[in-house]
């Protein structure tokens, strides 16, 4: 999978975010550089494993709502797809 997470490079999810710059990742999920409104940004992609994706997109909609100088700011979660994944 790291392979293709690198071919993304280029694209954009929903249209908006677009993967600038592959920065690393695993065979179950892979971070870019991508941009936002005129903020950089870090965008993480998670393969989905359907038995809990809707629990998982749950917990990082929680956590979205968390406010501490010290936790990275989740913007907003949820599903697309990319070549069939």
């Amino acid at each position: 999978m790291t392979e293709t997470w690198k071919q993304w490079q280029g694209r954009a999810i929903r249209g908006s975010l677009p993967l600038q710059r592959y920065l690393g990742g695993s065979d179950h999920s892979a971070v870019f550089l991508s941009q936002r409104g005129s903020e950089k940004v870090a965008i993480k992609l998670v393969a989905a494993d359907p038995a809990n994706a809707e629990a998982q997109l749950s917990r990082w909609r929680l956590a979205a709502k968390l406010s501490d100088p010290r936790l990275l700011h989740i913007f907003e979660a949820g599903r697309d797809r990319l070549d069939n994944t």
